[in-house]
């Protein structure tokens, strides 16, 4: 499946201020971190192949943004296409016409389409 069988939905929740707990699954804290660091971890998960870690970590990303700007922002919408950018690398790593590869696709295409929604009046006409 595409969900992370250790992912945690009680750790690495943000604050009022933006800033998540790096908790681990055993309850260790390993200190805290800023959103855009959030961001930059995801980041780096999608450059070293860790799809399944960067799902998780923009999946929070766009809980916070949506929590902090509700759902009609640049931020927010950003975070969706973060979201559909993953699934799309990650559909790219299944095999052709498997199940995985559909519902990646398929996910993709609906974050990017909520990134569409989330902000048209920020969109590019290009």
């Amino acid at each position: 499946t595409l969900n992370n069988p250790q992912y945690n939905p009680a750790t690495a929740w943000p604050d009022e201020k933006g800033t998540l707990s790096k908790n681990g699954n055993d309850g260790s804290n390993n200190g805290d971190v800023n959103i855009d660091e959030w961001n930059q971890l995801a980041m780096k998960d999608v450059a070293d192949g860790q799809y399944e870690s960067a799902i998780m970590r923009f999946s929070r990303v766009l809980e916070w943004q949506k929590a902090q700007h509700g759902n009609l922002h640049p931020a927010v919408a950003s975070a969706f296409h973060n979201l559909g950018t993953v699934h799309a690398k990650l559909a790219s790593t299944l095999p052709d016409g498997s199940v995985g590869e559909q519902q990646a696709h398929q996910l993709a295409l609906q974050h990017f389409q909520a990134a569409a929604r989330t902000a048209p009046d920020f969109l590019s006409p290009e």
